[in-house]
Order: C-alpha cells, then sequence, then structure tokens
C-alpha cells in the first residue's frame, strides 16, 4: 500500500486488482488466526500475539490511506469487525449454558483472545 502511494499510479486497474488481492489475503490470515485458535487454544493465542505488532502496523497503514483508497480501508476494517463479531459470537454460545459465566466486558482484555488483539489494534 505504502508503495502505490509513494510512486505516480498510472494503471489504476492493477493498482485495484493489487490492492483487492491484499484485502483477500488479510481475510485470509484473520480466519487461519480464528482456525488455530479454535483447534489449538494455546498455540493460537500465541499465534496471535506474535503477529499482532505487525497486524496493527498492516491496520494503521491502512488507515492512513482511507482517503486515497477508501474501498481498501473498508473491506479491511469490515474483516476486522467480521473477525470480532464472529469470535464472540462463539464464545457467547459456548457460554450459554452457564449464565454466571456471561460479563459484560469493561476493556479489550475482557474480550476472546482474537477480538480482544484486534479491537485494541483498532483502538489505536
Amino acid at each position: 500500500v505504502k508503495a502505490s502511494l509513494a510512486c505516480n499510479i498510472v494503471n489504476t486497474d492493477s493498482v485495484t486488482e493489487l490492492l483487492n488481492k491484499v484485502q483477500e489475503m488479510f481475510q485470509k490470515i484473520l480466519e487461519s488466526m480464528a482456525l488455530k485458535l479454535r483447534s489449538q487454544e494455546e498455540e493460537g493465542i500465541q499465534l496471535i500475539h506474535s503477529a499482532q505488532e505487525r497486524l496493527g502496523e498492516f491496520v494503521h497503514t491502512v488507515q492512513s490511506c482511507v482517503l486515497i483508497f477508501p474501498a481498501v480501508y473498508q473491506g479491511i476494517i469490515s474483516s476486522l469487525l467480521a473477525a470480532v463479531v464472529v469470535e464472540i459470537n462463539c464464545s457467547l454460545k459456548k457460554k450459554v449454558s452457564n449464565t454466571e459465566e456471561l460479563i459484560t466486558p469493561k476493556t479489550f482484555l475482557d474480550l476472546p483472545p482474537l477480538s480482544s488483539v484486534l479491537m485494541a489494534i483498532v483502538n489505536k
């Protein structure tokens, strides 16, 4: 994304195609992290925390390009928020049988692991 901003954008079709691929890859990365978290929770949590800094850098780069590439920004933020909603929904479904475990989150740390990291990134 930064490279696209730094150079003269001559072929907008190529740039659009590239940015669409970036969005797709980002969504696949989030899906992979969520699957790892479900199948192997401890390893999934380690993966999320090891990727947090780079994910944050990527999201902040996308946020800085909102005026130039609004569709990319919208796609990335939509993927982030969808991942948060899906994880919270799954977490709530597990806890429905025991309503005592249901608490209203007061901070991002009270959210499930992936949601906690993603919301902290968006909030920075």
